[in-house]
């Protein structure tokens, strides 16, 4: 029997012979929303939980383990390769980043039939690059990827299937994309957060693409169990307004209600960030000028 997460629905969903169970909650637009490592827990419970609230209906799949569980695999992994060589992690990698891209490609049309429908999709850690593959999908009007973390083991790949046909969508108007991560993060490291960006950057188009690398300084100093900051909107959130971390979720809610509902483009106005797009991400931009 299916693990159940309090107030939400949940089906299971099919496509080229991979099935997860998707759970559901809320009314309005959809958002697709990627867990992180290991599985769906409390912290993404609460963001998923912040979408509705908003006004949104979330679909969140279940890709590795069991909402809420242990996982003994994750937790005994001390290396990035202890995890690649894990067999929970090649059950959903083993077949390549874009067997589990098609997948998700399928669910927004699943959830979005009809040519008119607009889908925002976001991915945490793993799901970053996942979720701007997605975003090749037309229904994909705004994508979002905080602290992409994959491949491990190759720094420089930006991990995103089809990232070649996202700068025309961004530059037609069509999709809208955001990406976060935290300085000095060696799990979504700058290397591949400034590919991505140099690649996505659409210059005199307003709007359509922003990265932005946060100040360490500004994760939650309460959550230790990475060595350095990671989890952006989830594990390293702190939960008041005008913190760093509370203002990219609230950023990422409105921009959702932008690009989806029509409302107002919203500024991205963070403390303690850096704009990759004009400085790169990388060590040393804390004291350049023009940082917000």
């Amino acid at each position: 029997m299916a693990a159940a997460i309090p107030g939400f629905k949940s089906f299971p969903h099919s496509f080229d012979g991979r099935g997860h169970r998707v759970y559901t909650k809320g009314e309005g637009a959809a958002i697709i929303f990627i867990h992180e490592l290991p599985h769906i827990s409390a912290a993404v419970v609460k963001v998923a939980d912040a979408f509705v609230s908003a006004g949104f209906r979330v679909y969140l799949p279940s890709l590795l383990g069991e909402p809420f569980g242990k996982s003994l695999w994750y937790e005994s992994a001390k290396t990035l390769a202890d995890l690649c060589v894990s067999s929970e992690f090649k059950a959903l990698f083993g077949h390549g980043e874009a067997h589990l891209t098609d997948w998700l490609r399928n669910l927004v049309r699943t959830v979005a039939p009809g040519s008119a429908d607009k889908v925002g999709i976001i991915g945490l850690c793993f799901g970053g690059g996942f979720a701007l593959g997605a975003a090749t999908e037309p229904v994909v009007r705004a994508a979002v990827a905080c602290e992409p973390s994959l491949p491990l083991l190759n720094k420089h790949d930006s991990g995103v299937d089809g990232i070649e046909d996202l700068p025309d969508r961004l530059r037609g108007g069509d999709l809208a994309i955001r990406l976060f991560r935290f300085q000095d993060d060696p799990v979504s490291p700058c290397e591949r957060v400034g590919n991505v960006t140099a690649a996505l950057a659409v210059p005199g188009v307003i709007g359509a693409f922003e990265s932005r690398c946060l100040d360490k300084h500004s994760a939650n100093p309460s959550y230790t169990k990475y060595p350095s900051p990671h989890s952006v909107i989830t594990n390293h959130l702190v939960d008041e307004v005008g913190q760093p971390t509370q203002q990219v979720l609230d950023h990422i809610i409105a921009f959702f209600d932008w690009r989806l509902r029509d409302g107002d483009m919203p500024d991205l106005e963070i403390g303690k960030a850096a704009d990759c797009s004009r400085f790169g991400c990388a060590k040393g931009h804390w004291k350049k000028p023009g940082l917000k």
